[in-house]
């Protein structure tokens, strides 16, 4: 039996594929936009995305705030979102980190 090398990935590889993979499909960067456009907190019974059913906006609301983009709480009867200012400083932190290495590799590249 052959063993193949197992990969070992550091944590700004690991944030930034765990905050890309949630923001994986436009439906989710649809509902974060709505939120947003809604001076960032929304009633779960306003939140539309055209074409979607309510079950596929909770699927998709399920897998946001899995990822930390956005929280709910429950207010009575009716839940209430809004998108977590954190995650996002920390998304665009990783990327602007993510964007400088590659920059870097390609003027390296480039200069030789």
């Amino acid at each position: 039996m052959v063993m193949k090398p197992r990969l070992t990935f550091g944590e700004f590889e690991s944030r930034l594929s765990f905050y890309a993979n949630a923001l994986g499909h436009p439906s989710r960067v649809a509902i974060i936009l709505e939120i947003f456009r809604n001076n960032n907190l929304i009633e779960g019974d306003n939140l539309h995305v055209e074409g979607m059913t309510r079950m596929q906006i909770e699927k998709h609301v399920s897998e946001l705030q899995r990822a930390g983009y956005i929280t709910g709480r429950v207010l009575g009867l009716k839940r209430s979102y809004s998108v977590n200012r954190e995650t996002i400083s920390d998304l665009f932190a990783l990327f602007l980190k993510f964007s400088s290495q590659i920059k870097s590799a390609t003027e390296f590249k480039n200069d030789q």
